[in-house]
């Protein structure tokens, strides 16, 4: 697994979902919306998908985070590394998730 530094910045990512994926909790479709500018957890402009109908927050429309290396998804893909808000239960810390949006995955790093 790719661990977040400097060094990671050349690396090839995958890349991100083509489409606005459908929900994987409710199966409606989602819309692609922009984070505020004043977010505080360094997320300020990231496009990202949400569900028009359950509201949920499906993923981060980009390819921060999308390394080709890290843990496959439920899926069959590689998943987004991405870092936890200050308000998460984890504050800080490296998780990963679906990086198309589709399944449930989430598995927190502990190396």
């Amino acid at each position: 697994m790719t661990t977040l530094s400097p060094d990671t910045i050349n690396l090839p990512l995958a890349p991100a979902p083509r489409h606005p994926p459908v929900c994987f909790l409710c199966n409606s479709p989602s819309q692609r919306l922009t984070t505020r500018y004043s977010n505080p957890n360094g997320n300020a402009g990231r496009p990202f998908h949400k569900c028009t109908n359950c509201q949920k927050f499906l993923v981060f429309a980009d390819e921060r985070g999308n390394f080709l290396d890290n843990p496959q998804c439920h899926c069959g893909e590689s998943s987004k590394a991405q870092i936890a808000g200050r308000n998460s239960r984890n504050p800080g810390g490296l998780h990963y998730v679906c990086r198309l949006g589709t399944c449930d995955y989430y598995a927190i790093e502990t190396d």
